[in-house]
């Protein structure tokens, strides 16, 4: 007796299937295939000439000899009963019975099917909406800490204490960390001045007309503006700068085109002590207007006095800056919403009217800053030190400087290679301003110092120490003596169409000349008020340290002066 794998009842004919090894009931399965073409259980392709009948073994009949192994019993089929006698109408009940059988097999196998898929699907469903509530505390959670932040910030409160962040990270321990990653990249990538200095070196202006007229336009919509501020990221290809009608922008090199607007209703700028903006990364920057330190990339604002407060962005850390005030010095990690003191000065100097923000530089490896205490001294403090116990070297002024009228500091600038702290001092008295070089190693001044045409203006420097440049001067380092030497001034290069001398339009000096022939005062000075303006001062200027094809160049630097031009400057000898 065999079981069909379709009905459950006993079979008539029954057949194997090849590709399962299944028995079923003959009829059943050819029912199936003519629906389906394959086998009920593997689902494999299946046909009928595929089926292997089953013939059961025959029992003898008591009449045959019990020797004879040749007889064989014969099944005889009977014929086909007609459709009106009982066995037809037992014929028929059982075809419907093995198609009510067959359609109950299929219904239990999709049946089966659908609960795998359900299952599946309200696993995944389960945890789509767990990550979701997960997103959804997660930013619940940091939008309460950015309302902290910008509370207390204005409070002066830290928001978390004893200098340790949200996730537990110690900030001395990563500033540490930081610092010596930097020292090790600067260690291992020191570069050399591609020729010999002790020649004369030529400055080749690159200017290219079109894109500076884009530049121009794009940054200078009102006639009377000018660029107080400049500031060029890493890969040169972006500057941050600030307008003399409060606008600060982000514009693109490339192209010259403005990638971020922003117009301060309040703060006007006039010089470049006005005005504290850094980059946080190559894309975004940080900045005080309006009375409050803002962000390119998000309104959210932290309230502070623009007078009294100047920000410096740490080196490696992107979203860490220090916000150095006349009454102390605080980090503020805005990633995990950290605000943590420093140093805290005397009340004595936080009791005066500042009318500017107080003078800071940050050293390349991150780990010490340099900023004035008061107006005429300067101290170096170690950031990962605990508060008020980190100040490492206090600096006054040279005893060669006159004591009749004290000069004060107007710009710190830490060397390339992190030996030497430039200080200027500048003396109102006589209106002189000087750079002195601070050797940390020795904590002494050292002999050479330079005199400065303006105040106050950027000091740049590339990656080998070399060559500096302050405002429109620049300046070249000689090795033999350990001195740095006047190399020239960076004349403005233009827009052609505008030059003096043969290029100038005669109507334009028809006016310049008097009744005689000869200019007239006012003339001269107008000329000369020309001349200067065709100078331009520069606002911004930066080394390029990798060029187009990735390769280190310490010869190639760009310049932005206050009127809006651009260019790129080649040294050569």
């Amino acid at each position: 007796m065999f079981i069909c794998s379709i009905s459950g009842q006993e079979t008539q004919s029954p057949v194997l299937s090849p590709s399962s090894h299944r028995i079923y009931d003959k009829q059943q399965l050819i029912k199936y295939i003519q629906l389906n073409n394959s086998d009920p259980i593997t689902n494999q392709p299946l046909s009928e000439s595929d089926l292997i009948e089953i013939q059961p073994t025959p029992i003898p009949s008591s009449t045959q000899s019990t020797t004879s192994t040749a007889s064989t019993s014969t099944t005889i089929i009977p014929k086909e009963p007609k459709t009106t006698s009982i066995p037809s109408l037992l014929t028929q009940f059982q075809n419907e019975w093995d198609s009510t059988a067959l359609e109950l097999f299929q219904l239990r196998k999709q049946v089966g099917t659908l609960k795998q898929d359900l299952s599946l699907s309200l696993y995944k469903q389960d945890a789509a909406v767990k990550v979701a509530i997960g997103a959804m505390e997660e930013s619940k959670n940091w939008k309460n800490q950015v309302e902290q932040l910008t509370t207390k910030v204005g409070m002066g409160e830290a928001v978390v204490g004893g200098g340790a962040a949200a996730d537990g990270t110690d900030t001395g321990e990563l500033l540490v960390k930081k610092h010596e990653e930097l020292f090790r990249f600067h260690k291992e990538n020191k570069v050399k001045f591609p020729f010999d200095l002790k020649k004369e070196v030529k400055f080749d202006i690159l200017v290219d007309k079109q894109q500076v007229k884009l530049f121009l336009n794009s940054l200078i919509e009102n006639g009377d503006a000018t660029l107080v501020y400049g500031s060029i990221n890493q890969t040169a290809t972006k500057i941050s700068v600030v307008t003399s009608t409060g606008t600060i922008a982000i514009i693109s090199l490339q192209n010259g085109e403005v990638l971020y607007s922003y117009q301060s209703s309040s703060t006007v700028f006039t010089t470049s002590s006005d005005v504290s903006i850094q980059w946080l990364n190559n894309d975004s920057v940080v900045f005080i207007s309006d009375n409050g330190i803002r962000f390119s990339t998000t309104e959210f604002m932290i309230p502070t006095t623009p007078t009294q407060t100047k920000i410096i962005q740490h080196p490696a850390l992107n979203n860490v800056t220090l916000e150095i005030t006349h009454s102390g010095i605080r980090l503020v990690d805005y990633t995990h919403c950290l605000i943590k003191p420093l140093h805290d000065f005397p009340l004595s100097s936080s009791d005066e009217d500042y009318d500017t923000p107080p003078v800071a530089a940050i050293h390349p490896d991150g780990l010490l800053l340099a900023t004035t205490i008061t107006s005429n001294t300067v101290g170096i403090f170690n950031l990962s030190k605990p508060h008020n116990e980190n100040k490492e070297l206090e600096i006054t002024k040279p005893d060669s400087l006159t004591d009749e009228a004290i000069p004060t500091v107007t710009n710190l600038y830490f060397s390339k290679n992190g030996y030497t702290l430039l200080i200027e001092w500048t003396t109102s008295g006589i209106n002189k301003s000087q750079l002195w070089f601070y050797d940390l190693r020795k904590s002494s001044y050292t002999e050479g110092t330079l005199d400065l045409a303006s105040t106050g203006a950027a000091i740049t420097m590339n990656s080998s120490a070399t060559v500096m440049i302050v405002g429109t001067e620049w300046f070249k380092y000689v090795k033999k003596s350990k001195v740095w030497v006047a190399g020239g001034v960076l004349t403005h290069p233009g827009l052609g169409e505008h030059e003096g001398g043969d290029g100038e339009p005669e109507k334009k000096k028809a006016k310049v000349a008097g009744k005689r022939g000869r200019p007239s005062k006012k003339a001269l000075a107008e000329t000369e008020a020309e001349k200067a303006k065709k100078m331009g001062k520069v606002v911004a200027c930066e080394f390029c340290v990798v060029d187009g094809d990735g390769k280190q160049r310490q010869d190639l630097f760009k310049l932005v002066f206050d009127d809006g031009v651009f260019c790129d400057v080649k040294l050569s000898v």
